[in-house]
């Protein structure tokens, strides 16, 4: 109550858009993939070949533009008021409201200072989850606001500086959630994409893989 989305902001909604459309993506490949196997016509199979090419290159480009929320979400500026600096907000740390920091943490500072390897080391192990894609988000979002005041109490005590063990230890930690959070989410349109359906009428990709439906009029569309 007593906000908006213009207050809230747009990345969860982003989020959880990003992953709906990549699981309905995941389930057209599958039904292309598993009908051309099942085709008895050189011309569905022709068809279903040529759709799950086009279906790869629209995997593609749904997933490259959805991961950059994804990898978003973990830098507590975004997911914060205090975007850029504190701003005027009450201050009783007094931390800096010095424009910049958001663009030199996530930029300057990780260029210079934190190695991809180092972020495999701290990845998370996989994590199936049941919720929604919704609540999922919500927790994602949640676990990043919490590491706002951490992130404003190094770049107070200096550890952004430098190459300091603190501020590199602190980054890492943040791009190696972005990178677990975006690789558990991409399993998890996989995994799901089985109980999807594609196509209109809808049928069930389930029917597909099992070929009880060849769903070429479905998908190719029956006007």
């Amino acid at each position: 109550m007593g906000t908006n989305e213009f207050k809230v902001g747009f990345l969860p909604y982003s989020i959880v858009d990003g992953w709906q459309q990549l699981l309905k993506d995941f389930a057209y490949w599958r039904a292309d993939k598993a009908a051309a196997e099942f085709a008895t016509s050189k011309t569905d199979h022709d068809w279903l070949a040529n759709d799950r090419r086009l279906r790869e290159s629209i995997i593609i480009r749904d997933l490259g533009y959805w991961s950059h929320f994804v990898g978003d979400a973990s830098q507590p500026h975004h997911v914060s008021i205090h975007y850029d600096g504190w701003g005027d907000f009450p201050n009783p740390q007094g931390f800096s409201k010095t424009k910049g920091f958001h663009a030199a943490f996530e930029g300057e500072y990780v260029a210079q200072y934190v190695k991809a390897e180092d972020i495999y080391k701290k990845l998370k192990p996989i994590q199936h989850w049941d919720s929604t894609i919704q609540i999922r988000t919500l927790s994602y979002l949640k676990e990043s606001y919490s590491q706002v005041v951490p992130l404003f109490e190094l770049e107070k005590a200096g550890k952004f500086a430098t190459n300091t063990l603190e501020g590199v230890d602190f980054t890492t930690q943040r791009l190696a959630a972005g990178v677990s959070e975006l690789r558990d989410m991409i399993l998890e349109a996989w995994r799901r994409s089985a109980d999807a359906s594609v196509g209109y009428p809808a049928i069930s990709v389930k029917d597909v893989e099992s070929g009880k439906v060849n769903p070429i009029r479905q998908m190719r569309g029956i006007d």
